[in-house]
């Protein structure tokens, strides 16, 4: 990363995309989920509106990350798959 970035864009992980490109990750704070069935409800819900998104869910830590969304757009899905959407991270 470049000595110029700030410390929000520091937080923020870059990663390889399956066509090479680079894709910024986004996290996000999800309340409600209890177990591996709200991660994979979460997980759908994205992958219905954008079967090429990179996401990742931790039910542990209870976050989302998501790469190429506006955080309207995430907190829409969230909500719309019934779970809390507590905001951005970082």
């Amino acid at each position: 990363m470049s000595k110029h970035c700030s410390t929000v864009e520091r937080r923020v992980l870059k990663h390889l995309s399956p066509k090479g490109a680079r894709t910024i990750m986004k996290t996000y704070k999800i309340d409600g989920m209890t177990c591996g069935g709200c991660v994979a409800s979460i997980t759908r819900a994205f992958k219905a509106e954008n079967d090429a998104l990179e996401i990742e869910v931790d039910l542990q830590a209870g976050t989302l990350r998501v790469g190429e969304m506006k955080d309207a757009d995430v907190q829409r899905i969230v909500e719309d798959a019934g779970f809390d959407y507590a905001g951005p991270l970082g």
